[in-house]
């Protein structure tokens, strides 16, 4: 099958992309492992004031791809600036991401976007009370103006659900960034892996605090009602049990 561009064997894409079943109880089975919906429980909706707005255009990322390839690069518009006209390239939504928490005051920012990734990416703050862990899952838009589509969320929000085990056990997760930081693409934008040992080290003493983040530009404050804020408001209560702070969306204005 054609996969962004490149012909990848339908079993491999299987295996980095599983099949997610949805039920009537709003269950999801997600390989071997079933998430139950609680009986008689109320759900309670998706705060729209967890969706920040990012101006994806005033910061020249193309929303339409999420990692730039040899085979998939963001696009060139030309502007008029000074009167002259110049052609503008935009970056992919990753190099956005991993720029925006790299200029920010974390200790660690790890990239981990590849197969069998916990996030895209993954940060860590000491703070005066707690260790911080963050993950941050992103994906393209599927138009280039926001559209509310359902399809945008189904696989991030998944992922969300799928990788959170990982996140919380920080034995398994050091272990995950010792096996990947042998491979080329994985790599750390902030600090390395003996700063990355020592802060968890020092968790094992302290309150540890979890954020989780969607970066999806199609998703906007104003349309998440019915199916899309249904199934935000899922992973948020998914995490939430988990112990994890409130879900977080960049999304559009």
């Amino acid at each position: 099958m054609d996969w962004n561009g490149e012909a990848v064997p339908l079993i491999e894409h299987f295996n980095h992309r599983s099949l997610y079943f949805y039920f009537a109880n709003r269950s999801l089975l997600v390989e071997r492992e079933l998430f139950s919906a609680a009986g008689g429980r109320t759900w309670e909706p998706f705060d729209r004031n967890q969706i920040i707005p990012i101006d994806w255009e005033g910061k020249l990322v193309d929303v339409e791809v999420e990692e730039e390839t040899d085979k998939k690069k963001p696009k060139e518009v030309e502007k008029e600036i000074n009167q002259k006209k110049h052609k503008v390239k935009y970056c992919s939504i990753q190099d956005y991401v991993g720029r925006e928490l790299a200029s920010r005051d974390y200790d660690i920012v790890f990239f981990d976007h590849t197969q069998g990734e916990v996030a895209d990416f993954v940060t860590i703050k000491k703070e005066r009370d707690c260790i911080r862990f963050g993950a941050y899952h992103c994906k393209s838009s599927g138009g280039a103006a926001p559209g509310n589509r359902l399809g945008d969320l189904h696989e991030v929000c998944s992922q969300v659900v799928k990788n959170l085990w990982c996140l919380l056990h920080n034995d398994r997760l050091l272990a995950h960034i010792k096996r990947r930081k042998r491979l080329a693409k994985p790599e750390f934008l902030v600090s390395d892996y003996d700063t990355l040992k020592t802060l968890m080290s020092l968790a094992k003493s302290r309150l540890t605090v979890y954020d989780v983040v969607v970066v999806q530009p199609g998703i906007t404050q104003a349309g998440i009602d019915g199916e899309l804020g249904s199934l935000l408001a899922a992973a948020h209560d998914y995490i939430k049990e988990a112990s994890c702070e409130d879900l977080i969306v960049w999304g559009s204005a």
